[in-house]
């Protein structure tokens, strides 16, 4: 549903009078849901989240956005090759004097995810770090830390802490 609502945001966007919005923020605003859009689509594994990379990455403000959409897609598709590749290629263009990215570390939570699907330990644990740092500025990320931890734990074998974290982040969940 959250993925309708935003094609049909972009849609609206598009049309003569931008939605009543200024040039400069029609543009972003489409951006902006283009990309949730392919992230929805990339956590589903879904190639059409391609098409939304190709579709931000032109403006500087998504284009390293675009490569960890890339990557992130590459993940849940399962090939791991692919997602590394774009991973170096994301770490190059932010060293690039690439500008900051809007919503910049939201990504965090997609990435402990695909690496989970694939049963990848040692970058879930990186990614639970770096979630764990983002939910202490944004506590509506301690759920997400929690199911982290439990796919790590679940990972390891530990199946009983794998539950016991994914019910506290269940608890936290408005």
């Amino acid at each position: 549903r959250a993925r309708q609502a935003y094609l049909e945001i972009a849609k609206r966007l598009e049309e003569p009078d931008g939605a009543g919005l200024n040039a400069s923020h029609r543009i972003h605003m489409r951006y902006a849901v283009i990309w949730a859009c392919g992230l929805i689509e990339a956590n589903v594994g879904r190639p059409s989240a391609r098409a939304r990379a190709d579709a931000v990455e032109g403006e500087p403000l998504f284009a390293v956005s675009a490569l960890r959409l890339r990557a992130i897609t590459a993940l849940f598709q399962g090939d791991r090759t692919a997602a590394e590749q774009y991973r170096v290629q994301t770490e190059l263009l932010q060293i690039q004097n690439s500008p900051p990215q809007l919503f910049e570390g939201t990504q965090t939570m997609q990435w402990m995810f695909g690496y989970a699907a694939i049963g990848d330990l040692l970058r879930v644990k990186q990614y639970l770090v770096e979630t764990e740092l983002l939910a202490r500025d944004y506590p509506g990320f301690q759920p997400v830390v929690h199911v982290g931890r439990g796919a790590y734990q679940a990972l390891r074998g530990d199946h009983v802490h794998a539950q016991t974290e994914f019910e506290h982040a269940l608890a936290l969940m408005p």
